[in-house]
């Protein structure tokens, strides 16, 4: 079992960002970046479509995840669908990172549990939907 520990908790946690994507997909908002999204998408964009300054101002909030956004765009195309999907893979990577840290840190078990708790804890779930920059918070520790 904890051999195969890191890979389930990988599937798990990506299973539930999965099914998390699937439930919110009917919301009206869904499709409509808002807030800090709507920057972020409208940053995104114009990076995508060559504009690598993105404008004239200067960066409000954390740089990086607008130039992912737009990688995403680039590589995936802009429906917001597949920037969730993205940003879910990332999560459950997210976890499996945790996994690894805690096994390093405190041991396998300790490492197992903790993995397991990220990939199935509400907070980490929500805050890895787009418009949160935490790709940026997580690229930046």
């Amino acid at each position: 079992m904890r051999r195969f520990a890191p890979l389930l908790i990988l599937l798990t946690a990506f299973a539930v960002r999965v099914a998390y994507v699937v439930e919110i997909r009917d919301l009206d908002t869904f499709d409509v970046p808002l807030i800090d999204g709507a920057h972020y998408f409208r940053t995104a964009s114009a990076i995508a479509s060559g504009n690598l300054l993105a404008g004239s101002g200067v960066f409000w909030q954390p740089p990086l995840y607008p130039y992912f956004l737009a990688g995403v765009m680039s590589l995936l195309g802009r429906g917001m669908l597949t920037i969730y999907l993205v940003q879910a893979a990332l999560g459950a990577l997210s976890c499996l990172l945790v996994q690894r840290i805690g096994r390093r840190v405190f041991g396998e078990a300790a490492g197992i549990w903790a993995g397991a708790i990220t990939a199935l804890s509400g907070g980490p779930l929500w805050s890895a939907t787009p418009w949160t920059n935490t790709v940026a918070r997580w690229a930046s520790s």
